[in-house]
């Protein structure tokens, strides 16, 4: 059964345009221990703190990833299987989620896949991943995936779906 907790479009759309300024916020946000690092470095005048000048971008990954594990379990907590309506909050928290993994995927992830620290984030992240599974892939809705030992994933898995139309509620998606 589809939730019904439909809000109107427009307030949908206004929503979304309020997440899409937090997901610049947060990624902002993860800049704050670079930033500070970068200015210890210029303040000091030992050459020697300019070895850590490479930090600051594996220190802004370190805290972008940080920042998108307490964001997954603060706004959707654990993914259960049900069905949404797009135009809902339910949605708005798994667009916001969803956009911000992208987000993390397109910065972060594609310089750690193949190696253990992706598993240790999606572990984290709630999915049922043993250790000895390789992953060269993205992962979304972590907490409804269930991986088999010693599987290779090789493409991306996503547990959403869109369902039929409605006139009313427009799309859903079960989830």
């Amino acid at each position: 059964t589809v939730d019904q907790c439909v809000m109107p479009w427009m307030l949908s759309t206004m929503l979304q345009g309020i997440g899409i300024v937090m997901l610049f916020l947060l990624i902002a946000l993860g800049t704050a221990p670079s930033y500070i690092l970068v200015q210890a470095i210029a303040n000091d005048g030992r050459t020697g703190m300019k070895a850590l000048l490479p930090m600051t971008v594996p220190l802004w990954q370190f805290t972008f990833s940080g920042l998108v594990f307490l964001s997954k379990w603060l706004v959707i907590g654990k993914y259960s299987r049900r069905e949404v309506a797009v135009p809902s909050i339910f949605f708005l928290r798994w667009w916001f989620v969803d956009r911000l993994l992208c987000i993390w995927e397109y910065w972060v992830g594609r310089y750690i896949r193949g190696t253990p620290l992706i598993w240790l984030f999606y572990f984290m992240m709630g999915a049922k991943v043993p250790f000895s599974t390789n992953l060269d892939s993205f992962l979304h809705e972590f907490d409804l995936l269930d991986i088999g030992q010693e599987v290779s994933v090789e493409f991306p898995i996503s547990c959403h779906k869109f369902g039929p139309w409605n006139p009313t509620k427009g799309v859903s998606v079960p989830m």
